[in-house]
């Protein structure tokens, strides 16, 4: 179940797009726009902060356009998604 749940929050967050002008915000619009189709904003806010922490922008730009460690991305955000439901 939270496999699903992290995947989906995931894939989500690579088909909205955010709608700031500095690279940050919209990398965090991205995830948040697709977080929130399946969790609380509090929940999406506590995961990308954990995110941002771990990995620099040009890192999170590149996994919301598929590129990178996608594999590894996906532990940190399942990790992430366990870590701010406590």
């Amino acid at each position: 179940m939270n496999k699903s749940i992290n995947m989906t929050l995931f894939l989500c967050a690579l088909l909205f797009a955010g709608c700031s002008d500095e690279p940050i915000n919209k990398v965090k619009g991205e995830f948040l726009s697709g977080c929130m189709q399946s969790a609380s904003k509090e929940m999406c806010l506590c995961a990308f902060n954990k995110l941002a922490q771990k990995y620099s922008l040009k890192e999170l730009e590149g996994f919301s356009q598929a590129q990178g460690n996608i594999r590894q991305f996906y532990s940190s955000v399942a990790k992430a998604g366990v870590e701010c439901r406590r």
